[in-house]
């Protein structure tokens, strides 16, 4: 793999540059257009500057969940020319998601992946809309992009996995770059015990798996013919998929 560009700020602690991966057919994905990353609340004031003048970011794909984004987004996404998404992958206070459990009790019998397999079949199925939306933004955005959560980890590898697939890059090298948060676990939960978010959502420490990923792709493959299909099912179209492939490859 000829790895990712890991973007060192003071604020945040897992930000890299999703190219230049090669595809399956020798293209690049083009360094500079999409960026994964932590949460972004303790950015400093030059590491906005660094965003906006060395990345150019015009929009943040926010996938925290409500409650999450409740306690503060930072100041990029006040910055001027940046447009923040808020897309949670996590259901709303109140929903009802007892069909969603068991559709991903269905895909993922006992003994299969790793336990976080399962919250990466439960984003999909608990909210498709915002999984669908964030890819959507992510393709049509006029301009480079930033997609987080609260590590980097589960939510925005998911995203970030699917559009990957989508743009050609082989399976093993997407698990390559999954792994490379782990490097930057330590200082992700350093930083969250110095916040004292002892309330809320609790924080999986638990470093990425390769089997997670893969058996989240696998179940893709063989239900809903791979990241693709679930896609199209969910109201992908192929001009997104034209404007995709356009913003991480031409």
């Amino acid at each position: 793999m000829n790895g990712p560009r890991w973007v060192d700020l003071e604020g945040a602690d897992n930000v890299r540059d999703i190219g230049p991966l090669t595809t399956v057919d020798g293209q690049e994905i083009r360094p500079g257009r999409v960026l994964r990353g932590d949460d972004l609340r303790d950015l400093t004031p030059a590491d906005v500057r660094r965003l906006l003048g060395e990345f150019g970011v015009r929009h943040v794909i926010d996938l925290r969940s409500t409650e999450e984004a409740a306690a503060g987004s930072g100041p990029l996404a006040g910055a001027r020319g940046v447009r923040t998404h808020h897309l949670s992958l996590f259901p709303e206070p109140g929903a009802d998601t007892s069909a969603a459990k068991r559709r991903v009790l269905e895909l993922l019998p006992p003994g299969t992946g790793t336990p976080v397999t399962a919250h990466y079949l439960a984003f999909l199925h608990l909210r498709p809309d915002s999984f669908v939306a964030a890819l959507q933004t992510l393709a049509h955005a006029d301009g480079p992009v930033i997609v987080h959560c609260s590590a980097g980890k589960d939510r925005t590898a998911a995203v970030i996995a699917f559009a990957l697939e989508l743009a050609g890059v082989p399976r093993d090298v997407i698990v390559e770059d999954y792994l490379l948060t782990g490097e930057r676990m330590p200082r992700i939960v350093a930083r969250w015990e110095r916040r004292r978010q002892g309330a809320g959502r609790p924080f999986d420490a638990r470093p990425p798996q390769a089997e997670t990923l893969r058996c989240f792709l696998r179940i893709l493959d063989e239900h809903f013919d791979g990241p693709r299909g679930w896609l199209r099912r969910h109201g992908w179209s192929a001009a997104d998929e034209t404007a995709l492939r356009a913003k991480l490859l031409e």
